[in-house]
Order: structure tokens, then sequence, then C-alpha cells
């Protein structure tokens, strides 16, 4: 019975997906109509999805296959399987979806006759559900199809606007990082195909340990640049930003998971234990993007960079806490290496939840004042307070604050780093602890850079005309922003459910139930898992949050109580001077930062621009000074690389492309004399 529910509940899924797509083209005479019922399919679909995945995941079978159709070309199988981990993030999609497609109807909403809003619908449709296939590919070259299905499409998403130039640049880098990540992610599965002889996943055992490290390494580039792992980490930056919210909710939220999905299915399914590197690899490599990402995001004023930038702060965290289970499997500790992966998981949802609010949140504040820079904003609080209050729910799970859901799997990701240091006899010792120190260097960069995004953006007064006429966001975005929020909150104070839908994933990846960590649904005590004599912490969230509300209710009654016995005596704020208080009195977004900024500029290379207008020299009308920065991989990486690739296109043009018929015939025949060659010797 839960065979066919789950089943027949996945298919439901996907078809609603895809007539979302079909609809919005069919009404694309009526683009407001085709808006409403292209996401009302979305999110009857995201529910549908939902619901079969959390009874695939409590009740359901272990692998559930859909679909196996072979079709007339050559290694080329439609096997579409859900199985446990497949379920798990298809839930993280459907609840971000169902959020995401509330949003857009009104958000999408002032597109309608100024641009074609039936096809950038019938697009992000495909896209989810191209992102349900890269979960549920049960073939290598199916999935690799259905892999650049979703980034084709996501490209079109990213470059809706074409008309702005920043735009258009976003979209190219972003397409060839793409195609090299593809091109990493081929290399590796026709490596596995040369020694297995097949394309099935989950069939790669017994390698040898050259193809092994080739498979390992292809694989991690090509997941890692969808990932955004430092430095393949270029595109994510500019992509981000320049979609609309809606699409970079579900890039940041979801996509970029993919390549989680992909390492999980690809190296710890299909090549089984890993070696001992590998994890301190991806330990040093997690280290490295999560303090690029915060730093980079500290010093942003853009706040949809910002939020691009803590997104690869993020994934930094996910690429930790995957090293550390890696390591801990290769060590033989299937207990540590759940709760890890535990930990990696629970992070990845939460991201999703905490990082969509963000991004919808941060879209409507673009939407109703025109502008993402921090520097332009001020006073939303008193103009939008509900979206204010969003922002801030959202910020505090981001910034790992109890009782929110951030907190939990951070907390969890920590503990697992302190019983493999308890654990460790060897020289990793050292790697823990600094790995433990980076993180909470991070964590506390991260809270900086949301009390930035707060404080600048939506405390004090309006700093432009733009910022004070700003309007509330309409009621769905609204909506949408307070259902993720609420998940945020509710995940916080009852990670122990989290971790029941977990359990049969992580079971099925470590051989061990992370049950053990959880004191029922409410707390966390992981000193289960852990065979060392020395007890690790508990979290009770409801204890938490319970002795955060007493404070904050003692304080407030303390202060009525004494308070009361004085008279307050009401006057103007010391204004050094000047008659009035004006916006330019304010600190800025700049100033926030600027000191870390120059104190760590060998690694944001500032510039300093001055403008000034005005006819007189030393007496301007006004003056603009602005500080910029430049990432260090793409001035010394990404940028060489680049000239060199084009010298050497050039030389190759003006060597090889002679306009000579005869050498043109030449290169065919020495071409096919090369293969037949290959293929009597092979």
């Amino acid at each position: 019975m839960a065979l066919a529910q789950t089943g027949l509940g996945f298919w439901i899924s996907f078809s609603l997906y895809l007539s979302a797509a079909v609809l919005a083209l069919l009404l694309s005479r009526c683009p407001r109509a085709a808006n409403v019922a292209s996401h009302a399919a979305s999110m009857a679909g995201a529910v549908v999805g939902a619901a079969a995945s959390l009874l695939h995941l409590l009740a359901g079978p272990g692998r559930l296959v859909l679909a196996d159709l072979v079709g007339t070309v050559p290694q080329l199988e439609l096997k579409v399987v859900v199985d446990d981990l497949s379920a798990y993030f298809l839930l993280a999609l459907s609840v971000l979806v169902f959020c995401v497609s509330l949003y857009s109807v009104s958000y999408l909403a002032p597109y309608a006759g100024k641009r074609n809003l039936p096809l950038f619908d019938a697009l992000y449709a495909l896209f989810v559900l191209s992102m349900g296939l890269v979960f549920t590919a049960g073939h290598a070259v199916f999935f690799l199809i259905a892999w650049e299905i979703m980034s084709v499409l996501s490209y079109f998403l990213v470059v809706f606007e074409s008309e702005r130039e920043e735009n258009v640049r976003a979209g190219t880098i972003y397409l060839v990082m793409t195609a090299v990540g593809t091109a990493f992610l081929l290399t590796g599965i026709l490596t596995l195909y040369a020694n297995t002889g097949t394309f099935d996943l989950g069939a790669a055992a017994g390698l040898s340990p050259g193809a092994r490290t080739v498979v390992f390494l292809s694989f991690l580039v090509g997941f890692g640049i969808k990932a955004g792992v430092v430095p393949l980490h270029v595109w994510l930056p500019y992509a981000h930003p320049a979609a609309p919210a809606n699409v970079s909710a579900l890039m940041s939220g979801i996509m970029v998971k993919t390549a989680l999905y992909g390492m999980l299915r690809f190296v710890l399914v299909g090549l089984g234990v890993p070696d001992g590197w590998w994890g301190g690899a991806l330990l040093i490599l997690g280290l490295v993007t999560a303090l690029t990402g915060v730093s980079h995001a500290y010093v942003e004023s853009d706040m949809k960079r910002l939020l691009a930038y803590s997104t690869i702060e993020n994934v930094g965290i996910l690429v930790t806490g995957l090293g550390v289970a890696f390591l801990a499997l290769s060590a033989g500790r299937p207990a540590l290496a759940s709760l890890a992966l535990a930990a990696t998981l629970f992070h990845a949802f939460n991201h999703a939840m905490f990082k969509g609010a963000l991004f919808l949140g941060v879209g409507s504040v673009h939407h109703a004042t025109h502008t993402r820079n921090l520097e332009d904003l001020g006073g939303l609080v008193r103009r939008m307070p509900a979206t204010a209050v969003l922002l801030v729910g959202a910020a505090l799970a981001a910034s790992a604050m109890p009782p929110f859901n951030g907190f939990a799997s951070e907390w969890m990701t920590f503990q697992a780093l302190f019983q493999s240091l308890l654990l460790e006899k060897s020289g990793l010792g050292l790697l823990y602890v600094l790995a433990a120190a980076a993180l909470a260097l991070a964590g506390a960069l991260a809270a900086a850079t949301f009390l930035k995004l707060l404080g600048v953006g939506l405390l004090g007064r309006p700093r432009t005309p733009a910022a004070a006429e700003a309007h509330e966001a309409p009621l769905p975005e609204r909506i949408s922003g307070g259902l993720l929020v609420a998940f945020c909150l509710v995940l916080g104070l009852v990670p122990g459910a989290a971790l029941r839908v977990l359990e049969r994933p992580v079971l099925g990846l470590t051989g061990f139930s992370p049950s053990a960590v959880s004191t029922g649904w409410l707390g966390l005590d992981p000193s289960a898992l852990s065979t060392s004599p020395v007890a690790s912490g508990t979290y009770s969230p409801l204890l938490v949050a319970g002795g955060v509300a007493a404070f904050l209710l003692a304080a407030l009654a303390a202060v009525r109580l004494i308070g009361g016995r004085f008279l307050v005596r009401r006057y103007g704020t010391w204004d050094c001077g000047f008659e009035t208080i004006d916006a330019r009195m304010q600190y800025s977004a700049m100033g926030f930062s600027k000191s870390f900024q120059i104190i760590f500029r060998f690694l944001f290379r500032p510039t300093r621009e001055r403008r000034a207008e005005g006819e007189h020299l030393y007496h301007p009308d006004s003056i603009a000074y602005t500080v910029k920065s430049v990432s260090p991989f793409e001035k010394f990486l990404y940028e060489p690389l680049v000239a060199f690739v084009n010298a050497l296109s050039q030389k190759a043009k003006s060597t090889i492309q002679t306009g000579s018929l005869r050498r043109y015939l030449a290169y065919i025949l020495f071409a096919l004399l090369g293969g037949l060659v290959y293929f009597l010797v092979a």
C-alpha cells in the first residue's frame, strides 16, 4: 500500500510541475492568469511531493522504481528511482517550491505586459521539474541529461532581465562554469563506465586506487562548481543577484544542494567507503569556503550579493560536515559519521528554509524601493513592518541564533568536530581544532553580517526618497516568507523531529541510525554516539527558548518597576551643533565593515573612488566616496586563465583555420585514422 501511495504521489507531483509549464504557455494571451494558474499548479505539485516524500521517509519502501525504460539509444536508460536519500532532498525541494511559488504570484505580477511572463513561468516550472529528476535519476547518463537541462533552464532564468549588461555577463560566467563542471562530471562518469561496464548508480565497487582517485577528483570539481566551493565559486556572486528574487531563492536554497546530493550519490554510495585523504581535502576546502564566503558577505553593500556570499559560507559548512563524515567512515567509526552526516543533511534543509526566506524578503524590499544597495535604504521597519519582522527571523536563523534551526544544525556540526577531536590520536587532531576555530569565526562574522543588513537596511532614517516612500509587500509575499520563518522556528524548537525524518537516509549511508543523538523530539545529546569517556554537551531548545523569554520578561518587569519612579524628560538628540539630524549622520554599510576590510586588505584588495560634483574644486556641492573590493581568485586565477585561453585561441585560429580546403581534408583524414587505430588497439 505504501509503495503504491508514494509512487503515485511522486508521479502526480512531477505531472503537476509539467502541467504548470503547459498552463503558462496555453494562457500566454493572458499573462496574469497564466502566472496565477502556473504557480497554483506548482504549489499543488509541491504539496503532493512533500506528502509523498514524508510518507516514503517514515513508512515507505527503502527503494522505489518509478520508471525503467530502455530507449533505442545505446546505454541510455530512463530510470527514475526514489530512495530515502532522494526522498529527503525532494522534501526540501517541495517545501521551498510551495513557498516560492506562492510568493511568485504577486512578485511577478508587475512584469505582466512588460515581458514574456508566461515563458518565464514555464521555464520556472520546468526548472523545478528538472531538479526533481536530478534527485531521482537512477542512471548516470540520465542524471547528466537532467543536470544539463537544470543548468540551461536556470541560465535562461538568470538572464530574464537581459536588457541589463551585468545580467548578461553574469549569465555568461554561469554558463561557462557550468560547462566546465559538466566536462568534469562526464570524465568521472566515463571513468566509472570504463572500469565497471555499466552506467547504473551504485555499481562502482572494486575500482582500482588510481581510478577511484580520478573519479573522486572529477566529481569534486564538477559538483564543487555547482555548489560554489572556493575557488570554483566565481559564478555564484554574479548569478544569484542577477536572477529575480524567486529564482535566487530556488538556486541558493535547493539548486546548490544538488551538488551535495551528487557527492553523496556518486562518491559515498557509488564508490563505497571513502579514502582517508578525501575527507581531509573536503574538510580543508569547507573551511576555506566558509571563511571566504562570510568575509566577502561582511563587506558587501549589495543585499543580494551579500546573501550570495552567505550561501558560499553555508556551502562551506556543508562541505566541512561532509569531510568529517568521510574521515569517520574511513576510520571505521560509523556512529561519528552518522552524527556528522545528520548535521550536514539537517543544515542543508535549514539553509533552504532561511536562505529562501532571506532572498524573498530582500526581493520584496527591492520591489518596494527599486534598489539593492544598503546605502540607499534605512527606516524600512516603519514602512515595511511585516517584511522587516520576517527578515529579522530569517537573519536570526542564518546567524545560528537559538532557538532557530540554524543553531541546531551548526551545533551538531561542532559536536561532530569535538567528538572527532576526542577520538583522534594522530595529527588530524590539529586539523579538527583549526576547523572548530574557523567555524566559530565564520559564525561570528555571519552574525555581524546580518546585523549590518538589518541595522543599516531596516533601522534609522530613510537615506533616499525611494526608501522613504517604500510600501509593504503584498500579502502572498508576506505569507510565503512567514511560512519559511515558521519552519525555521519549529525545526529549531523540535530538532528531534528532523532527526526522525533523517533516520533512514543517514542509516542507509553510514549503517548507523542518528536517532541516538536525540532525546525524544525535543533535545539533542550526541554523547550517545561517542565512545569517549569525556561527555558531550546537550542542547534543549525549549529550555533555552524558555530561559530567553524569562530573561526578557524579567528585564521588562524591572524596567517598569524601577523606571516608573523617575520622571522622563524628552529632549532633542545631541546633534553636534547641527540644527537637525539627517540621514547623512547615520552609520553607513561601508563604514560598518571598513575596519575589517582595511585589516584584511590582502583578501579584498579594496579600490577607492572619489567623485566630486560642483563648479568649485575646493568647495564642491557633493562628494561621493566608494570602496570596491576585488576577489583575489578572479584577479590572480580567472583573469590570467581567461587571457591565456584567449591568446591560445587566437594562435590556434591563425595556425589551424587557414582557409585551405586541402588542410581541412587532411584534418578529417588524420582524425579518421586515429579513431580507427584506437578502436583496433582497444
